[in-house]
């Protein structure tokens, strides 16, 4: 089957479009012709080979060649900018149409034209719309809206607008940060290559190139407002006769060396260009957001959206007078939150987007490149793999030097040996007096104070010198066939397996164990899946993905985009790696076979030994895919007063629980710890001391086992603060 093109019309005013077009264009696989449709191709960045560039005329901007009179007649809701009587207009839209009557397109990607979005579904061609913020509930933006294949939108989904519907949502893919690097720089060394002190305060103002620029006037009386900091610009300024600039007041215009002016910055005074936008965010910088005049108040709408997401503090227009400047920075500084302004940019966002428009084709024309494996591919008949394929086992440790010296032991009696061990090591120290093996291991020191498991098990990954990678959890030991099963069933394009685990009681891996022993003795563990009845049965649950015992090819977890490791400390990392997996179509399958036996060690469940990072990452999860997760552990927390909820965020009321609540949670001796019978022996204590204080039992609905999976609306007060003190007091 010959592989379908793909179209991509540029707007060339800013240079957002172009970025993010270039960014998403080059993460396609390099068999996937895309032709792009620009008016000033001078402004896109290189393309990778099998990309044709065609300029168009402009779509708005007149060349004295335009009929005259015309004017009177009447411009319909359902168009943005379609006058009458410009040929180049209609010269634009007859190539466009032409190409795609000659082409027959896989899609038209429209980034962005209400018309052009609008001419592909009038010429039976799918069409994908870049969602922008701003007013844009006109017959025209519905239309190109609703008759869209898909929707993306180059940032995070926690910068959706509240009044978009639910269908909006829903065929939207949102990539974060795309055509934008992540990549942060030191601020020192950006200073130091623009020639700035180390120690003197700096404010940056900065603009796009989708407006007019800020006006040096308010900026002039911002700088005379803070005399001690240097005021640097980049982009367009709107000078002013009247402006008398102060000396601390320096104009740069246009640089190419933005990221070092973000970089050096201590904060910044922005317009919310896309450009603008993303870039400030993955810099992590305090950030008064002034939006710029926009069509259908699109930078008014972003602003406000970054300032109800918790990314910057908006002011409508620039301050006027000095003590508006004065209160406008405290504001910006009090409301800054550098972690949540860099987990709105994804470093892979190229490739989030680039692998959903491919799942869009696929699913439209079961067209497929050969470069990207087919994870549609039957998990119940896989390729296996060859008997002399290498295979690594992966796995990421701190403490626990005796389960992992089982895990090698049982790695050595595997009926076919691994290639190799490669233990991510995070602590201080690499092991020492690991029992000797056939098979190389491999330790490698993971940097971060807080528990790495995300970079951790991504490091492995890359270092592992095999295709097929297990990973495996160090309180783990591997059945005999474990590595033989995997290898019979991980292939390229299979997706991702998970063998069986059983949990062993206090003492059963002693010293002497044997797998005779450890089958008498372990159970299976009641809120997980047991063996499927056929070989290989596929998960539909993301949430079900345990990274306890799994295995995938590379290219797999190449695609998947690996773990992502703004997740710090204990929870959520896992979860959010099965529900990338679902949503780039990689399936996810249970397998009889691959058993591992979960070595004793004491456990609390919930685990609030890991409170603070348990409530950081599920806040990320919330902001990266619209809900939390680990909703049961924080429901817990709040039962056990240990957190409350409000429109702002969950907020740590005690880090400890008192003792008598501690000994509800704690499973000590028992093969695993159950949340859901500590739920219930929490709940039961809820409702007795309800009963003791009230004399009644509690109303309907006054235990909620999902009332913390979504951050409660509105604004934050006492009615709608969700305070554990209810359950707790």
């Amino acid at each position: 089957m010959s592989i379908k093109p793909i179209g991509y019309f540029v707007h060339h005013q800013g240079r957002g479009h172009a970025e993010r077009c270039a960014a998403l264009v080059n993460a396609l696989p390099a068999q996937r012709p895309v032709t792009v449709f620009c008016a000033r191709p001078e402004i896109l960045p290189a393309m990778r080979h099998g990309v044709d560039v065609v300029k168009i005329p402009s779509l708005f901007e007149p060349t004295g060649q335009e009929a005259a009179g015309l004017d009177h007649i009447a411009h319909p809701d359902t168009v943005h900018c379609a006058p009458l009587g410009w040929p180049g207009i209609r010269t634009a839209m007859s190539q466009i149409a032409e190409w795609l009557g000659r082409v027959d397109p896989a899609l038209l990607i429209s980034d962005v034209s209400a018309e052009v979005a609008q001419l592909a579904r009038l010429c039976s061609v799918p069409h994908v719309s870049i969602v922008q913020h701003g007013h844009r509930d006109d017959p025209g933006h519905r239309a190109g809206w609703v008759g869209a294949a898909g929707m993306l939108a180059p940032f995070d989904r926690v910068l959706a607008q509240t009044d978009w519907p639910d269908a909006l949502l829903d065929k939207t893919c949102f990539a974060g940060g795309l055509g934008v690097s992540a990549d942060p720089i030191e601020r020192d060394a950006a200073r130091q290559r623009l020639g700035l002190s180390s120690k003197q305060a700096v404010f940056l103002a900065m603009s796009g190139a989708g407006g007019d620029g800020l006006s040096s006037a308010a900026l002039a009386i911002g700088a005379r407002s803070f005399p001690d900091t240097q005021w640097h610009t980049i982009g367009p300024v709107q000078h002013t006769w009247h402006a008398s600039e102060p000396g601390n007041l320096l104009h740069h215009g246009w640089v190419d060396n933005a990221a070092d002016y973000l970089a050096a910055a201590d904060l910044i005074i922005g317009s919310v260009g896309n450009t603008t936008t993303q870039q400030v965010l993955a810099a992590g910088k305090p950030w008064m957001a002034v939006p710029q005049w926009c069509y259908f108040d699109e930078q008014a709408c972003k602003a406000q959206a970054l300032d109800q997401a918790g990314l910057a503090h908006h002011e409508p227009y620039l301050p006027s007078h000095a003590a508006r400047w004065r209160e406008a920075v405290a504001l910006a500084r009090t409301h800054h939150d550098a972690t949540r302004q860099r987990a709105a940019v994804r470093p892979d966002a190229d490739r989030i987007a680039a692998r959903w428009v491919e799942d869009l084709c696929r699913s439209l024309w079961q067209d497929v490149p050969t470069a990207h494996p087919s994870f549609e591919e039957s998990a119940e008949q896989p390729a296996k793999a060859s008997a002399a394929e290498p295979i690594s086992v992966l796995t990421i440790a701190a403490g626990r030097a005796d389960h992992l010296h089982n895990l090698i032991v049982g790695l050595q009696r595997q009926t076919r040996p691994p290639a190799e061990l490669v233990i991510g090591v995070m602590q201080e120290q690499a092991y020492e007096d690991l029992p000797a093996a056939a098979f190389p291991i491999r330790q490698i020191l993971i940097e971060g104070d807080v528990l790495p498991l995300a970079r951790a098990r991504n490091t492995v990954a890359r270092q592992a010198a095999s295709d097929v990678l297990i990973f495996l959890d160090v309180d783990c030991v591997p059945s005999a066939t474990f590595v033989a099963d995997y290898a019979d069933r991980v292939h390229r394009g299979g997706g991702l397996m998970m063998g069986e685990v059983r949990y062993l009681p206090e003492g059963a891996a002693s010293q002497g164990w044997t797998y005779a022993t450890f089958e008498r003795d372990a159970i299976v563990h009641d809120a997980r899946a047991d063996a499927p009845v056929k070989d290989v049965q596929r998960c539909e649950d993301y949430r079900c993905f345990w990274s306890l015992n799994f295995a995938l090819h590379r290219d797999t977890f190449d695609a998947a985009g690996g773990f992502d490791e703004r997740y710090a400390g204990y929870g959520g990392e896992d979860t959010d790696f099965g529900r990338t997996l679902t949503e780039r179509g990689i399936p996810l399958s249970w397998m009889r076979g691959a058993r591992v036996y979960h070595q004793y060690h004491d456990q609390r469940m919930p685990p609030v030994h890991h409170l603070e990072s348990v409530v950081r990452n599920a806040e990320l999860f919330e902001r990266k895919w619209g809900h939390r997760t680990m909703d049961h552990w924080l429901y817990c927390f709040g039962l056990m007063g240990l957190i409350e909820d409000s429109p702002g965020g969950l907020r740590i009321l005690q880090e400890r629980p008192c003792e008598r609540i501690s000994r509800l949670v704690m499973s000590t001796g028992a093969a695993y710890a159950s949340t859901d019978r500590a739920i219930e022996r929490l709940e039961a204590d809820a409702v007795a001391r309800y009963r003791g204080r009230h004399g009644t039992t509690p109303p309907v609905g006054w235990l909620d086992r999902k009332r913390f999976l979504h951050r409660p609306p509105g604004a934050p007060d006492k009615a709608s603060r969700r305070s554990a003190d209810r359950l707790v007091s």
